[in-house]
């Protein structure tokens, strides 16, 4: 497998990356506490490759966003 061209980005606010805390289920005291990612200069099939395979630890759980 070859890799990805792109360029990450940590998205910040007020000088910190921007993080979120994820509930695993409603009233649930598990929580997974994340940060936004942005992945840019992708071409079309490494973008989709991307969003095939996932991105982090988590990615099973449903964790990852694409836009």
């Amino acid at each position: 497998m070859g890799y990805l061209k792109g360029e990450i980005r940590l998205p910040r606010k007020k000088g910190k990356p921007v993080d979120n805390v994820v509930h695993i289920t409603k009233n649930s005291p598990v929580s997974i506490k994340g940060f936004a990612v942005q992945v840019v200069g992708l071409s079309d099939s490494d973008s989709l490759l991307l969003q095939q395979l996932g991105l982090g630890a988590k990615k099973k759980w449903g964790c990852g966003w694409f836009e």
